[in-house]
């Protein structure tokens, strides 16, 4: 690595770019060469957080084309024909890839992903720096692409990556012009690429009616409960719309014993094993003082003529015919009767 193009100078570049207002300009294609899985996006979120807006719509297509501006937190995103995928304005944002009309959210819920737009963001120093592709293969070269001063150059791959990475990066504004896996013939890159050009402010902005993100997610559910109800009347027409029931045996086998007594027999156990089906099993010896574990559930109580017992299953309707079989085995030739306990 010479020392006109260390790997910190480059780094640096990546990362802080010139300056966040810098305009940009261009097409972005992304192509997975062996068609292998690929641009799938999932998410979660927590409390508040506003759920993401993607610039890319996730397109399993094996070569797709975007479209992009940028200026700043200011956003456009079209894809090949022309159709908005994602707009912001900097302080709200529209994201136009679940249904007839956009759903419209704050910008700081934009990300850049999906498709190769994350081509359109500046990189983050924990991509360099943990146990991803950290590490230079050789020196930092000369290029060009589209015309403009670049480097070039080749990281090694990560204990779970099997590829070799290489990046085209633009010297003056240090976005990554191009991501190839070679070994696969996978690429991510610009197609066209403007810096510095005026863009119109009418690029980044929305007048048309939108949903927020709450009315999208009610029609989420809404959607997803008639798609569920249209394909269990399939079923009730096509195979049976009687109640499907049968009978499971469940492992109720002691899973340890909290409690126990030697003089009185008294004991308190935690019961359960496969099934994700559990409980508690409880005796003590036959009185009229109240007895409350205080144990979620149904609890069900009965007596013996030396003990009164109780039993609560998690989650399970522990039936009559059941509770017999249960008694049968904890007792056997000794008829359960009812609690007489306080």
């Amino acid at each position: 690595m010479n020392s006109e193009t260390a790997w910190p100078e480059v780094l640096v570049r990546m990362v802080d770019g010139p300056g966040r207002e810098i305009s940009l300009r261009g097409t972005i294609r992304s192509r997975n060469g062996r068609h292998q899985p690929g641009n799938f996006g999932g998410w979660t979120t927590m409390g508040d957080q506003a759920r993401p807006q993607f610039t890319g719509n996730f397109s399993r297509a094996r070569e797709t084309v975007h479209h992009v501006w940028r200026i700043g937190p200011k956003v456009r995103v079209e894809d090949s024909d022309g159709h908005p995928v994602l707009i912001s304005d900097g302080s709200r944002s529209w994201s136009f890839t679940s249904g007839d009309l956009p759903v419209e959210g704050p910008a700081s819920a934009v990300r850049f992903e999906g498709n190769g737009t994350y081509l359109l963001d500046w990189r983050s120093a924990t991509e360099f720096t943990n146990a991803g592709y950290s590490e230079p293969v050789g020196s930092v070269e000369h290029a060009t692409f589209l015309g403009r001063p670049a480097w070039t150059f080749e990281l090694a791959p990560a204990h779970l990556e099997p590829h070799t990475l290489r990046l085209v990066v633009d010297t003056e504004t240090g976005i990554v012009l191009q991501h190839r896996y070679e070994a696969v013939d996978a690429v991510d890159e610009w197609t066209e690429f403007a810096v510095g050009e005026p863009l119109d402010d009418a690029l980044f902005e929305w007048t048309g009616p939108a949903l927020s993100a709450e009315e999208e997610a009610a029609r989420e559910r809404t959607a997803h409960e008639d798609e569920r109800a249209r394909r269990r009347h399939w079923f009730r027409t096509h195979v049976t719309d009687q109640p499907l029931t049968t009978t499971v045996q469940v492992d109720l086998g002691v899973q340890w014993v909290h409690t126990y007594n030697d003089d009185t027999g008294a004991f308190e156990a935690s019961i359960g094993g496969d099934h994700f089906i559990g409980g508690s099993l409880a005796r003590r010896r036959r009185s009229s003082e109240p007895w409350n574990l205080r144990w979620g559930g149904a609890v069900h109580r009965w007596s013996t003529v030396d003990f009164d017992w109780q039993i609560s299953l998690h989650d399970f309707n522990l039936s009559p015919d059941r509770l017999q079989q249960l008694q049968t085995q904890l007792h056997p030739g000794e008829p359960a009767t009812d609690y007489t306990g306080g």
